[in-house]
């Protein structure tokens, strides 16, 4: 089951609808799309885990969560404080010593995550904000 839910949290990370790709001329994807990319994988992951986390594989969900912090961290280059948050969060939980409390870790970081999408970013240039 663990592998099931590692394997659709992976295809939702990877999952690009040609129809809607927003790339630009150039072939770069603006920043909204990106985030937009991140936030559905994300929450993705938080659904399969926490259906893991229900059928009691902890460790299945500590280990979809941060597969799915270290997948996202270097796509947030755009959004240094979310990068950062998974950083500290990500070093935060191995320090914990049993897999249930660094999957609630994990889990707040990417709540933190998706609130932070969710969120104007703050570090982007009112040029870059408008542009879609």
């Amino acid at each position: 089951m663990y592998r099931l839910f590692s394997r659709l949290a992976l295809a939702s990370l990877l999952v690009v609808s040609p129809a809607q790709s927003g790339r630009s001329d150039d072939g770069a994807v603006s920043a909204r799309v990106l985030d937009s990319r991140i936030d559905q994988s994300v929450f993705n992951a938080i659904v399969a885990g926490s259906h893991l986390y229900a059928q009691k594989d902890v460790s299945g969900c500590y280990r979809l969560y941060q597969g799915a912090l270290v997948a996202v961290e270097p796509l947030l280059a755009h959004r240094p404080d979310l990068r950062q948050a998974i950083v500290q969060g990500l070093k935060d939980a191995e320090g914990l010593k049993s897999d249930a409390p660094k999957a609630l870790a994990l889990r707040k970081v990417l709540d933190t995550v998706l609130t932070g999408l969710r969120s104007p970013n703050p570090n982007a240039t009112p040029a870059a904000a408008t542009a879609s």
